[in-house]
């Protein structure tokens, strides 16, 4: 990945660290579940539809407390993004209003409307989700360009000096591992899979060793708006935080943005691009929006 902006003091704004895992040693479904509800609710393996499975979800966590969220993801006649496939989403009105087709995130971020709380997630295993998913047998540098296209355009819109895009897959498609991964419980970790931070608070050049999976994330969600863990998994998780250099009094906490109005205009790929503005990192960081890219493995 090529982050193509320099901002100011900042050497790099990538971070990256060896020791994140994937939260169960299994397939996309258990783990894409940790990623947003801190455990999987006793699935094992794919798929999560129709298995009767329904937690609560940092995203029932973010509703409560008035924090703007959104999920970008694929829906179809055949496929089905993880939030839909829970029951309780499905049956809410207002939740099932913040899953939304992936082909609107370029159309939002380039109207600078994601909300405080953003995933972005190409799932799916028809031809056209393939494509951008890196997921065998789609052509892995299509999905590469993809997602540096999606990044490149947060860092070129007026979001990007309050941002932290977390870049990461669900599981590591059952390819060799040399390191083994800790067991801090019955379930998990699975294999390492890659961790980047693309931020203008992330610290510059460095590779972490701290241990961290997908419920770190959750866990800094947490920390930023004073959330509750959802599970002990979460509560014992890294926050994440060493990965960020705020600005001397500049507090953790990012503040929640209002709830963005959802664009629905078809944006194809080819329209994401580099927007001429110059940007200025801003000198209080209390105010961080966050984004999260999720990538299938």
């Amino acid at each position: 990945m090529t982050c193509l902006r320099r901002l100011p003091n900042m050497s790099s704004p990538d971070w990256g660290t060896d020791r994140y895992f994937s939260s169960m040693l299994g397939p996309t479904d258990p783990n894409r579940l940790y990623s947003i509800a801190g455990f999987a609710g006793g699935l094992v393996n794919n798929p999560l539809f129709g298995s009767g499975i329904d937690v609560p979800t940092i995203f029932d966590q973010l509703e409560g407390r008035g924090i703007s969220w959104r999920y970008y993801g694929i829906t179809n006649d055949l496929e089905t993004t993880t939030p839909l496939q829970l029951p309780h989403i499905v049956e809410s009105r207002v939740m099932s209003s913040n899953v939304v087709h992936l082909d609107t995130v370029a159309a939002d971020i380039g109207s600078g409307s994601l909300p405080s709380v953003t995933y972005i997630d190409p799932n799916g295993f028809l031809a056209d989700s393939l494509r951008i998913s890196e997921h065998p047998p789609g052509d892995v540098t299509v999905g590469q360009d993809w997602t540096a296209g999606i990044i490149t355009s947060i860092m070129a819109s007026p979001m990007w000096p309050d941002c932290a895009i977390f870049l990461t897959w669900d599981e590591s498609g059952g390819f060799y591992d040399h390191v083994p991964p800790p067991q801090v419980d019955e379930w998990g970790y699975g294999f390492r899979v890659p961790m980047i931070i693309v931020s203008p608070f992330s610290k510059p050049g460095v590779v972490d060793h701290e241990v961290m999976d997908h419920t770190s994330i959750l866990k800094f969600i947490a920390a930023n708006w004073d959330l509750p863990s959802l599970t002990p998994r979460e509560a014992n998780a890294s926050d994440m935080m060493s990965a960020f250099a705020f600005p001397e009094g500049g507090r953790k906490q990012m503040d929640p943005y209002p709830r963005a109005t959802v664009s629905r205009t078809p944006i194809y790929l080819l329209s994401l691009g580099v927007f001429a503005e110059d940007l200025t990192r801003i000198k209080d960081a209390a105010r961080v929006r966050f984004a999260r890219v999720h990538l299938s493995a």
